[in-house]
């Protein structure tokens, strides 16, 4: 009984570290396309980060953004109606619209991977009209590296083989 329990022991301390999780980072990445007046832009944020700021419907993020080859300190702002707002050193704010890139909460969205159709919009300050600034695909890829540690079941495959031969090593130590 001894054995058996230190066994399952063992065989917990294996395979519990290969099923820790952790946190990806993800690369946006906003080409537009041919002929668009839209600008380009890049940022990375967590998959899953904490807002600071939201409200209903709508976070924001701080981060560093690449848009048009200038990198600063920008923020960035997203609406669960597929609203998506850069803010980037020598631009003003770049409102985009599309599909919604987030599930979850506001206050701690998990973001989709993929390609996604945006469509920039600008504000004419004076009159408040919306100015199409063209369209473009926004690329969410996931920059972590594939873990090292190997898959739980390799581990429990090779967690048995040391099973059997702990058993058979016990049995020729007891004849003898």
């Amino acid at each position: 009984m001894r054995f058996a329990v230190r066994s399952i022991a063992f065989l917990a301390l294996m395979v519990g570290p290969a099923m820790v999780s952790h946190a990806d980072t993800y690369q946006f990445t906003f080409t537009p396309s041919a002929g668009s007046s839209a600008d380009s832009f890049s940022f990375q944020l967590p998959s899953s980060p904490t807002a600071i700021f939201s409200t209903t419907n709508f976070f924001q993020l701080g981060t560093s953004v690449t848009a048009d080859g200038s990198t600063g300190a920008g923020g960035v702002s997203f609406g669960n109606t597929g609203f998506l707002e850069i803010s980037a050193p020598g631009h003003l704010n770049l409102p985009f619209q599309g599909p919604t890139l987030f599930t979850g909460t506001d206050a701690h969205p998990t973001f989709l991977l993929g390609e996604f159709s945006l469509t920039e919009t600008r504000v004419v300050v004076g009159n408040l009209v919306i100015v199409p600034g063209g369209p473009g695909i926004l690329d969410i890829t996931d920059l972590s590296s594939p873990s090292p540690t190997p898959e739980p079941s390799t581990l429990v495959l090779f967690g048995t083989g040391l099973l059997g031969m702990a058993g058979a090593a016990r049995r020729r130590f007891f004849r003898a």
